[in-house]
């Protein structure tokens, strides 16, 4: 390590380890959006799976429950691949302009480009929107299916309009 390096910053990061940053930061992009990819893909399969009708209950409930998962995991990863391929992108310009500019002004221009921050201010505002939204849709989907009506209510219902009879649906 060249601790000669040193630039005008307080922490005592070199170059050198800028310039490591920099490349795990290209490599994290990297998997961030070959994870994102390989999401969609699991999630258009679970989605071309449930399309098939299932015998089994048990497949048809675990390609459901999936695809509710997916659905929550993928904005989360949306936004996350998006901050990080800002950074990653910000990085690279600034690197470009490493050599033009005084080592103060690139270290406040990396300062100000560094979205992890927002990203960390974003991310439990989003999950905390996306878990609330996940949960109404399921409680909607258990109310639907509760109030489903039954046989008895169904027969009354058709015997009251084939007679024209009105019947209180709650009195059965």
């Amino acid at each position: 390590m060249n601790l000669q390096t040193r630039l005008g910053y307080c922490s005592a990061t070199t170059s050198d380890t800028a310039y490591r940053s920099k490349i795990r930061s290209y490599v994290l992009c990297g998997i961030n959006i070959t994870a994102l990819f390989l999401a969609g893909l699991v999630f258009l399969a679970n989605k071309a799976a449930l399309k098939r009708k299932y015998s089994n209950l048990q497949s048809s409930y675990q390609l459901q429950e999936n695809i509710d998962v997916i659905y929550v995991i993928i904005p989360l990863s949306i936004v996350q691949s998006f901050c990080h391929l800002l950074l990653s992108a910000a990085g690279a310009i600034l690197f470009a302009y490493e050599g033009i500019v005084s080592a103060i002004t690139y270290r406040i221009l990396l300062t100000a480009t560094y979205i992890i921050p927002y990203y960390t201010l974003i991310a439990p505002v989003l999950l905390l929107l996306l878990l609330k939204w996940s949960s109404k849709k399921r409680t909607t989907k258990l109310i639907a299916v509760t109030n489903l009506p039954d046989e008895n209510s169904t027969y009354f219902a058709t015997y009251s309009k084939m007679w024209d009879v009105t019947v209180d649906k709650y009195k059965f």
